[in-house]
């Protein structure tokens, strides 16, 4: 103990030596005092400062109480190993305190207090003030906890006792201030703070003292042992996570082929054999690379797409080949789009891929679909009652989407405006086109402020920030203060309904917008971006709007809605499905001008063709087929023939008018005139019908020889459509 090897540390109760704490002295008068003095060189002691009031005012009070205590209670204090007895600490305590009470009484009924005495109020009292007593000045902090100044003393060899101040700790601001050097045992060398372990450690025997024999050998080897063991471990960790990382990079998972993108829609034009896929017999079916550039120019137009029966959302930008440095993709472009594929937040648009094949001069990024647009667009359409209901899960939605943004690899989003908050079918916001600066700089050059966002500037000046400024290359500077500075305007715009916005001028919030709401606005577009709030303290200011019930139902309406959506899709497939079929078989009876007359009301007259030919054909021997066949054979027989002659006629410019039993009655150059052709036509025609009829295998087997015969004629026709009932198509 007196070495130095150990600090002791003792505290003192009170401010004022009293015999029921101890006496603080070395000095016991016997023959232990000189080692007790060496100890006491290594003792600090912590007590109270001495409050307010000189000694002379203490004893004063003191021989009061000792009087008072002898008059009134018969008590006599005495003398208790050699020192002279004092009252008791408890009793001086339990003065102070009735003492401030009382002037906390007092007070309370000077000022006319109707419930003077509620516990409350008295101790409301207390809070924050200082009281002055006959034993001092006591103060008390806003918690109603006393504040009391501290000291740190040590032995001084010029008094011989602890009294030498080497640390205070004022009352009002708890610091702590060094007033004297540590003066320690083994002399003025010894450093601050002095070791928390001996150099031998607590038993003697650690550190420099330790044994150097073969157990530190051994011990030695283990530890290098695990420690090369750890090392590699780590290191093939590192080793693996590289490797991994290489081959998700490699992976190239964002990347999308072209032929996987649809049309979301199929285009019909005028003509019915066009709506429903039959193509002209001049016109040729178009080749893959034709549908892959339809599919383009229409997502192009459009926005929109389908990518494994799934709706997406397609953003298209022009990537010039003078301008793109991406021949081969670069790891930074390539991390860049990984992170991007792996955010996920139900507030975010979730990233699906790039097209690079769509051109040499087009870059298709495909996003996740919002079915109702953007937040201006669903306020502007008026499908959804907005109210402020729906407008608190709009700005909840909406920071806490930046606090994601702000908590991930990209830091800050640098492009907010209405245009990128998206809506879906569950009136959910999510911010979209994260990244695309990045994207399109690593990927293609440096994009201008215009390549990636347009070039209304007038429209976008409205959400930058006072500090982002677009410098000549069109490179701007983006910080999560400008984003917070842009979320306020959008806020703003959701609470007016986007009627209010100016680029200058008063902020107005309306007169329903919530307090709080209103005042994060006006600090989001406070000029100094240090005065904004952060995007976590928005999220708990802004993003507690909501109840648990209110989330259900809108969920809940949602799910409902997306169904309902779903249900009527499906059944208009189904519809327009039945309809195509009618609209075949009607085509196979009245030819396509007239279906279209018939279809839209209008009336169908009569039509003079001043040139047509007409073939009437029957089948020779067909009478004494009927006589030596059944009925069922005579219908196979029908239906053979006449399925074989539909199937010619299908390659030359000839139209079916009608078949009576063995009949078959032909037309060219009706309904479709083809000038001169008619004849052609027909005549082919013909001589292919008895061709393909005599070398018909089904022909051969029956039990009489038949044959067809055929007549053509050449001149004008009438045709019209005849009856109401079941119309035909009449020559």
């Amino acid at each position: 103990m007196t070495n130095g090897d150990y600090v002791y540390v003792s505290i003192a109760p009170l401010e004022y030596p009293h015999p029921d704490f101890g006496n603080f002295t070395w000095q016991n008068f016997d023959a232990l005092d000189t080692i007790a003095k060496e100890a006491y060189k290594s003792l600090l002691l912590i007590r109270p400062v001495s409050t307010d009031v000189n000694s002379t005012k203490r004893e004063t009070f003191f021989r009061t109480a000792i009087g008072l205590s002898k008059t009134e209670y018969n008590y006599t204090y005495g003398r208790r190993l050699n020192i002279t007895e004092m009252p008791s600490p408890f009793t001086i305590s339990s003065y102070a305190s009735i003492y401030m009470l009382a002037q906390v009484l007092n007070e309370t009924q000077r000022n006319g207090s109707r419930q003077p005495f509620v516990s409350a109020n008295l101790a409301s009292k207390f809070y924050d003030r200082c009281f002055a007593t006959p034993l001092g000045e006591f103060c008390f902090d806003r918690n109603g906890q006393r504040r009391i100044g501290l000291e740190v003393t040590q032995y001084s060899p010029l008094s011989d006792a602890l009294d030498k101040q080497i640390f205070n700790v004022d009352k009002f601001n708890l610091s702590l201030v060094a007033l004297q050097a540590v003066t320690w045992a083994t002399g003025p060398t010894m450093t601050w703070p002095v070791p928390n372990i001996p150099l031998c450690g607590f038993s003697g025997q650690e550190g420099e003292c330790a044994d150097q024999g073969p157990r530190y050998t051994i011990t030695w080897t283990v530890a290098t042992s695990v420690s090369l063991l750890v090392l590699i471990i780590i290191a093939c960790v590192l080793a693996r996570r590289v490797m991994l990382n290489d081959a998700q990079l490699q992976s190239q998972r964002w990347e999308i082929d072209l032929s996987l993108l649809q049309k979301p829609f199929t285009e019909d034009g005028d003509a019915l054999d066009r709506r429903f896929g039959i193509p002209p017999r001049t016109e040729k079916l178009p080749d893959a690379t034709e549908k892959l550039t339809k599919t383009v120019a229409t997502v192009q137009e459009t926005g929109k797409a389908c990518l494994k029966e799934q709706a997406v959302w397609i953003k298209s930008y022009k990537t010039c080949r003078r301008n793109s440095v991406m021949v081969k993709p670069s790891k930074k472009y390539q991390r860049c789009l990984n992170n991007l594929y792996d955010l996920r937040h139900p507030n975010l648009v979730a990233f699906m891929g790039v097209v690079t094949q769509a051109g040499p001069d087009i870059t298709l990024l495909v996003n996740e679909w919002c079915s109702r647009g953007n937040v201006r667009e669903m306020m502007d359409t008026n499908r959804v009652q907005v109210d402020w209901q729906i407008k608190n899960s709009l700005i909840s939605d909406l920071v806490q989407g930046l606090r994601f943004i702000h908590q991930s690899t990209f830091t800050c989003h640098g492009s907010l405006t209405p245009n990128v908050c998206l809506v879906d079918v569950r009136l959910t916001l999510k911010i979209a086109e994260l990244g695309y600066r990045e994207i399109l700089t690593l990927g293609f050059g440096v994009p201008t402020w215009d390549q990636v966002h347009g070039t209304d500037d007038t429209r976008l000046a409205l959400y930058n920030a006072p500090e982002v400024m677009t410098s000549s290359d069109g490179t701007r500077t983006e910080t999560p203060e400008a984003d917070v500075f842009a979320v306020g305007k959008i806020i703003q715009g959701i609470a007016t309904d986007f009627g209010w916005l100016k680029l200058e001028g008063p902020v107005v919030l309306g007169p329903d917008c919530p307090w709080m709401t209103k005042q994060e606005v006006l600090l989001c577009l406070k000029p100094n971006p240090r005065e904004r709030p952060t995007a976590l303290r928005l999220v708990r200011n802004l993003a507690r709007t909501n109840s648990r019930l209110l989330e259900k139902i809108i969920v809940r309406m949602g799910a409902y809605a997306e169904e309902l959506e779903e249900a009527v899709v499906a059944r208009t497939l189904e519809l327009e499905e039945e309809q195509r079929r009618c609209d075949m078989l009607l085509l196979e009876m009245i030819p396509v001008e007239i279906v279209h007359k018939l279809r839209h009301g209008m009336p169908v007259h009569p039509e003079l063709f001043d040139s047509v030919s007409l073939s009437f054909s029957n089948l020779i021997g067909f009478l004494d087929f009927i006589t030596l066949s059944a009925p069922l054979d005579v219908i196979r027989l029908l239906n053979t023939s006449h399925g074989l002659f539909d199937q010619v006629i299908m390659g030359y410019d000839v139209y079916k008018v009608e078949t009576i039993g063995d009949s078959y009655f032909l037309s060219s150059g009706l309904p479709d005139r083809n000038g001169h052709r008619h004849a052609f036509e027909i005549s082919s025609c013909a001589v292919q019908l008895r061709q393909a009829f005599e070398s018909d295998e089904a022909i051969k087997e029956c039990p009489v020889t038949l044959q067809i015969q055929a007549g053509i004629h050449s001149g004008a026709c009438v045709a019209s459509v005849v009856g109401l009932k079941m119309p035909r198509y009449c020559l």
